[in-house]
């Protein structure tokens, strides 16, 4: 090597050192968070799937967007809190979701994935099961109304009762009673599932 070109790179050097360069800092990710739907949850096909994130900024910037991805298939972008899209005919299969949120700087960060399954509906079931068949009581009377109701592949939101086609009444817990004179239960999925038709 040249001594000129020695006295180059030795000058550059101390230049440097007296002008404070430093390498610039790597740029903050901000935060994310896949909050909804919860990990392995099972929806009914075609499926309404609700998306929900929260994103935090680093100091000093936004956040500018949010998208959601199944795999690497974007699905939708928000630009603006609160951080949900629906996601509307989902058809049958398993998917891995993600949230991806950009910053102000261009940061960027993706979260952990959740899996979730569409499937095809199983109708749920529902039994009366008081008063008996053919019972008899003496007018005017209160005869109260058990039913039970299952859902092999989510869970009952709630059973209407019935006399004829006249709605008795409604119940969202098990067990379920019902107060009237209704001989008719008919069970209803909970909302990722189409509704049934009541049962005679």
């Amino acid at each position: 090597m040249k001594a000129r070109d020695r006295f180059a790179r030795v000058f550059a050097v101390v230049l440097c050192a007296l002008l404070g360069v430093v390498a610039a800092p790597a740029l903050a990710a901000p935060t994310v968070s896949l909050t909804s739907p919860a990990s392995g949850a099972k929806f009914g096909a075609p499926a309404t799937v609700t998306l929900t994130a929260t994103a935090t900024p680093a100091g000093g910037t936004t956040i500018t967007k949010v998208e959601f991805f199944r795999s690497s298939t974007l699905i939708g972008t928000v630009t603006a809190s609160p951080y949900t899209y629906v996601w509307t005919n989902v058809a049958i299969a398993s998917y891995s979701l993600t949230a991806k949120a950009t910053a102000s700087d261009n940061s960027t960060k993706t979260s952990t994935a959740r899996s979730i399954t569409v499937a095809t509906n199983v109708l749920p079931t529902v039994s009366l099961t008081a008063p008996a068949n053919n019972a008899s009581y003496a007018a005017p009377a209160n005869i109260t109304i058990t039913a039970t109701a299952t859902d092999s592949d989510g869970t009952v939101a709630k059973v209407d009762f019935y006399a004829g086609s006249t709605l008795l009444g409604t119940d969202t817990t098990s067990p379920i009673p019902s107060r009237g004179t209704a001989l008719r239960p008919a069970a209803t999925p909970s909302p990722h599932a189409p509704p049934t038709t009541p049962v005679a």
